[in-house]
């Protein structure tokens, strides 16, 4: 794996492009283990994954309950201290692109005040096929961004400069 940039040490979340479950795996490894991820229902709360989540504290959000935002706000306010990592996509793009983002993350963000470091996976498709739930050797490069500036925009800004790093990647 290489990894390029650095994560701050007083980032409260971090905001990656999601394109397989090896995402995870690959982002605790650079960040630790005192991480939590925010996902949704159907993945979260499926055994065995269910197991790990209520054992590490990861958080699950159901996207159809429209009230899961007041609880996804408190659930991520209540981690304070610890890196918390959102997928704003709202799901795992395998379209080869950085998929539009939702409006959740920007919601969470701008209410907790909280400080936001975009991150990027990069051909983890090319070493995890996500279909088949197979892995072949090859490198998988995650970059990190500097953090953003909560001001008006920020939360396009940090998209086009998520997808603009991702497609000159795979431009390569």
């Amino acid at each position: 794996m290489n990894f390029i940039g650095s994560i701050d040490a007083d980032t409260d979340i971090l905001i990656a492009n999601h394109q397989s479950m090896a995402d995870i795996f690959s982002l605790e490894e650079i960040i630790g283990n005192d991480v939590r991820f925010v996902g949704r229902t159907g993945i979260m709360d499926k055994w065995p994954v269910s197991y790990i989540v209520d054992r590490v504290g990861h958080i699950t959000v159901d996207q159809k309950d429209r009230r899961a935002i007041i609880q996804l706000l408190k659930d991520i306010k209540a981690c304070k201290g610890k890196k918390v990592v959102i997928f704003p996509e709202g799901t795992r793009s395998q379209s080869g692109k950085i998929e539009p983002f939702e409006g959740g993350t920007k919601l969470i963000v701008e209410k907790l005040q909280l400080k936001a470091q975009p991150i990027v996976i990069k051909n983890i498709l090319c070493v995890y096929d996500e279909s088949t739930k197979t892995a072949k050797s090859g490198v998988i490069d995650i970059e990190a961004l500097p953090p953003v500036t909560i001001k008006d925009g920020w939360y396009e800004k940090a998209y086009q400069d998520m997808s603009r790093i991702f497609e000159q990647h795979q431009s390569n």
